[in-house]
């Protein structure tokens, strides 16, 4: 019953996410309100059209946050497109492994997360100067953080330290 309940809440909180990360990027939503019904290969497909072709950095302080093709609620980049920095190419590790194994996929987030750690200890620098390793990484650190906590309420395995 609670696993049921916590499973609720975070569909909620994803479904109030991405739509406000929609929302505030401007892009619009209407076919995007019944993702959950379509198979990964058909929102595989429809996201090719409107996928990335170039380098983004918008919002980077906010959860709202698009960076470079493939790092953000909601973004990615087109097939074959290269990712545009270190730090781009470990949320385009994170897609493909949410895609394959599910939003809820604690190990999908956990190695994103160490992704980004490595990233950031390299002491590279990333393709933006306007956007920064230093406020990015953090705010997709956060992201991660709040997945994992409610991917396992969802599942019933409560709070690991």
């Amino acid at each position: 019953m609670m696993a049921r309940q916590f499973t609720y809440i975070f569909r909620l909180l994803v479904t109030l996410a991405v739509s406000s990360a929609i929302l505030t990027c401007g892009a619009d939503s209407s076919d995007r309100q019944h993702s959950e019904h379509r198979s990964y290969s058909q929102i595989e497909a429809e996201q090719q059209e409107t996928c990335a072709r170039t380098c983004a950095e918008v919002k980077c302080e906010t959860m709202a946050l698009r960076y470079g093709k493939y790092c953000g609620v909601g973004w990615g980049g087109c097939r074959g497109e290269a990712p545009c920095d270190d730090l781009d190419a470990c949320c385009k590790k994170h897609d493909k492994c949410a895609g394959e194994f599910g939003i809820q996929a604690v190990q999908c987030h956990k190695k994103f997360k160490k992704c980004m750690l490595k990233v950031q200890a390299s002491g590279k620098t990333g393709f933006s100067t306007r956007c920064p390793y230093e406020k990015v990484i953090p705010m997709l650190v956060h992201g991660m953080d709040l997945a994992i906590t409610l991917s396992q309420f969802a599942r019933g395995q409560g709070i690991s330290a």
